[in-house]
């Protein structure tokens, strides 16, 4: 099972802000890319389902995220979601 935090450094600053602030926590991908969300927006139905098909996002956690921080990573999600970048998809399901 995949399970990455994402930190608050890693992302918009306006976007984790409004997270931060309705949380006071640290927001793991698979609540923010939750199944529902991901039925909607993408062909998969988790973001465990989507990263695995992706074969980018695996080996230790710090790997992990080095991956979802990549230009790989975001040309795949152009390709294979409805997002034109990893920032856009998860800003849209921040929202």
């Amino acid at each position: 099972m995949l399970n990455i935090d994402v930190k608050i450094e890693d992302h918009s600053e306006e976007f984790l802000r409004k997270i931060e602030q309705a949380t006071n926590c640290e927001v793991r991908l698979n609540e923010l890319c939750n199944p529902t969300f991901m039925r909607k927006h993408t062909k998969y139905t988790s973001f465990e389902e989507m990263a695995a098909a992706s074969d980018l996002v695996k080996g230790t956690d710090e790997e992990q995220v080095t991956a979802l921080q990549s230009p790989e990573w975001d040309k795949w999600i152009a390709e294979n979601t409805g997002f034109d970048s990893w920032q856009d998809m998860i800003n849209t399901a921040g929202y």
